[in-house]
């Protein structure tokens, strides 16, 4: 379900790997496969908060309208 949420923003492969797999600020320093493993709910409102930053951030580098 993480990769249905992230890969439409641009993550995959590698860079899906290392989020899924690394320590993650939403989840008390765990892992999101940690997590989801335990807690579904918890680890896919991280994927999900994960998202919208990933979304702010994009619109941010993208070209104001003149």
């Amino acid at each position: 379900q993480a990769v249905e949420v992230l890969q439409p923003l641009g993550l995959d492969g590698w860079e899906l790997w290392s989020w899924i797999a690394s320590p993650s600020g939403w989840l008390s320093g765990d892992t999101p496969t940690a997590v989801f493993s335990t807690n579904q709910p918890r680890a896919l409102a991280a994927v999900r908060a994960y998202a919208t930053e990933l979304r702010s951030t994009t619109a941010a580098d993208q070209p104001a309208d003149l």
